[in-house]
């Protein structure tokens, strides 16, 4: 009577195919044939690769947007299209994958991050399902309204038995990378799912609440019905759990005049602190670093510095293997992130040491230190995998201090600098042929290099040998004789560290020379 034709499903409109139920292969295998027709029809022509990366930007990339409005594609149709893309842009030839020389993952990142500017076709499926779930979760469209009303019971739980539908996969899919981030500035209420959205923390606040399944049935309230004309109006139980959980809800302002409003929630967590110490992989990272070097626990109380400082006690090679390894836990931290956020891949935690211990490999052979080989260090050592660095035998050789000739006077002296150049100073011991001390000097002789500070001291000690009448004199040079704990470095440093001008005769010996050569004695020296 009206001249309508009774239809049938598969049916098209629009240009997209209209089907009852799921999406199977065989429904976009006419999108995928036009897609291969229309990058063959290009095929052969003299086209240089930037035109080709404009031509899979513009068009290739555009033709299965109407439908990647509606359906959520199969992953092996969206692995299928990208072929085509990758193997015309590298070869000109979508059939055609001799030429791909660079992973489909770094070529569709933009220019600034190193690629080619083109999007996969993943993405923009996810990407415009997200805005079809965004309307959907408004239901200010009647055909939302209709949905919802089809797909959800009255309590807002989603259905548990199974209605067929094309389009409810898709915002479904949706909804599981959307929902962490949905929000609402709360206003008037009416909106908002007192139980299930998130208005008063980042989550909702049936997390909050462990509460068995079936009684969420009965939990159909809106914030709107805890909100009267004078504000708030809460039962004494609902104000308990509030407090309960650390939530101060005067806090919140409520507005019956005005709508809510729904916003994309910022990454709360994404801090410094929270990436680098306080996330799970963080926290295993540490400890597990903490106990190979036998530290304390790490938190971000402690800082960068302190924590890179943690093994300075220790023997250079392994605090040098200590900041390698801060910095590379660092690094893969940051890397693990990173292929999370824009590769949407998840880096095995279990993997993460393994690279670690790559870098402190890799590292450890430019470390020209060593190590003691105490238990302790061979332990560390072993766990991180590395080359044993061995400390060179010392060599020890005999000497002995003797006495100078009668009617001779020995003098010992040294020089010390701060610093190379720096603040320096001498000291002088000076011994007769008995072993007794006639007087010790110590004097500043300004900012100089080391080899300076050794001339001045001989010098100077001549000097006032000849004032005192001792004219047969024996200069000992601590370059060939004396060590390290010797006396004559004790008063160098005096004057090193004193303000000029400075200069001090003790007579006899000094209370601070608790250690004095004997004469004809032997003694070993280490090197």
């Amino acid at each position: 009577m009206f001249g309508f034709r009774e239809g049938a499903f598969p049916n098209t409109y629009l240009g997209i195919p209209l089907v009852q139920g799921r999406i199977s292969k065989s429904t976009i295998n006419p999108l995928q044939e036009k897609f291969k027709k229309k990058a063959n029809s290009w095929n052969g022509r003299m086209i240089s690769f930037q035109e080709r990366v404009v031509l899979a930007k513009s068009i290739l990339n555009n033709i299965p947007i109407y439908n990647m409005a509606i359906y959520k594609w199969l992953q092996s149709l969206i692995k299928e299209g990208d072929s085509i893309i990758q193997s015309y842009i590298w070869t000109g030839d979508p059939t055609n994958r001799k030429g791909i020389t660079l992973r489909w993952e770094k070529q569709y990142k933009p220019f600034n991050e190193g690629g080619l500017g083109i999007r996969s076709l993943r993405e923009v499926n996810n990407a415009i399902l997200c805005k079809l779930n965004q309307i959907f979760t408004q239901r200010e469209e009647t055909w939302a309204q209709l949905l919802h009303a089809k797909l959800y019971s009255t309590s807002g739980e989603n259905i548990q038995y199974h209605k067929r539908s094309s389009v409810w996969p898709g915002i479904r899919h949706a909804e599981g990378i959307t929902k962490p981030f949905i929000g609402w500035i709360m206003r008037k209420g009416t909106k908002i799912d007192f139980w299930r959205d998130s208005w008063a923390s980042d989550i909702p606040l049936r997390k909050h609440n462990d509460i068995p399944h079936h009684l969420w049935k009965k939990c159909t309230s809106r914030v709107s019905d805890f909100i009267n004309v004078d504000g708030w109006n809460f039962p004494p139980d609902i104000s308990l759990a509030f407090l309960a959980i650390g939530i101060d809800i005067t806090n919140i302002p409520c507005n019956p005049s005005v709508e809510d409003i729904q916003i994309w929630k910022p990454d709360v967590h994404e801090t410094e602190d929270h990436l680098f110490f306080e996330c799970p992989t963080a926290i295993v990272l540490w400890c597990w670093a903490a106990n190979a070097f036998q530290l304390d626990d790490i938190s971000d109380t402690d800082g960068w510095k302190n924590t890179l400082e943690k093994c300075k006690k220790h023997r250079s090679y392994l605090n040098d293997l200590w900041i390698t390894m801060v910095f590379a836990i660092r690094r893969w931290l940051w890397n693990s992130r990173n292929k999370i956020r824009f590769d949407e891949r998840k880096l095995p935690i279990r993997e993460i040491p393994n690279k670690v211990l790559g870098g402190i490999s890799n590292n450890a052979k430019l470390s020209s230190n060593n190590i003691y080989n105490t238990t302790f260090e061979l332990q560390v050592v072993k766990e991180l995998l590395v080359n044993y660095k061995m400390g060179n035998t010392p060599s020890i050789r005999s000497c002995r201090w003797n006495l100078p000739n009668i009617g001779k006077v020995k003098l010992c002296c040294d020089g010390s600098i701060l610093g190379n150049p720096g603040p320096s100073g001498i000291g002088v011991v000076y011994r007769d042929w008995e072993g007794r001390v006639l007087g010790t000097l110590s004097k500043a002789v300004g900012s100089t290099t080391n080899y300076m500070a050794k001339v001045q001291a001989i010098v100077n000690r001549v000097e006032k040998v000849l004032h005192r009448g001792w004219n047969s004199l024996w200069i000992v040079s601590d370059s060939s004789v004396t060590i390290k704990t010797y006396i004559i470095n004790i008063t160098a440093k005096r004057g090193s560290k004193a303000d000029l001008p400075f200069e001090e005769w003790i007579e006899g010996r000094l209370e601070f020379l608790t250690r004095i050569e004997e004469p004809h004695t032997e003694y070993f020296k280490f090197r």
